[in-house]
């Protein structure tokens, strides 16, 4: 028997939430944000997905050989840390500007603000099919 090993990385966006890990058309099991975990499989050729809601990751080619210890690392999209510091960011100009200096909002800020936007509802829409990644390690 081989053996899978999944790492799920810590991340702010979908902490809460469990990823589904299937091999071929399987759901194998579920894994929560930043664990490890391990299945048992025969060995073959696979495809390895991983699905969070109608969000999902390319699927994974995945070639286990007798004993064989396959690891992956599951990660949202790349680029979920900067854009929600972004976000961050910008709301707190916003707020400052707005509410506490009574100014209205630089046209920057406004675009600034609708890229992170845009970028964000495109990862759940279009996007959805490269939300999740893995990665294999070692």
């Amino acid at each position: 028997m081989g053996k899978l090993i999944v790492k799920r990385k810590s991340e702010l966006i979908n902490s809460m939430r469990n990823i589904e890990i299937c091999l071929d058309k399987s759901v194998i099991g579920t894994i929560k944000n930043g664990e490890i975990k391990e299945f048992e499989i025969q060995p073959g050729n696979y495809f390895l997905k991983a699905q969070i809601d109608w969000c999902r990751c390319e699927i994974f080619p995945l070639e286990v050989e007798g004993e064989e210890i396959k690891t992956v690392e599951l990660s949202g999209y790349s680029n979920n840390r900067i854009i929600i510091g972004a976000m961050v960011v910008i709301a707190v100009l916003i707020l400052l500007l707005r509410f506490l200096f009574n100014m209205s909002l630089p046209l920057v800020i406004q675009i600034l603000f609708g890229a992170c936007l845009g970028y964000m509802i495109y990862q759940i829409t279009f996007g959805r099919n490269k939300y999740l990644r893995l990665k294999s390690i070692g």
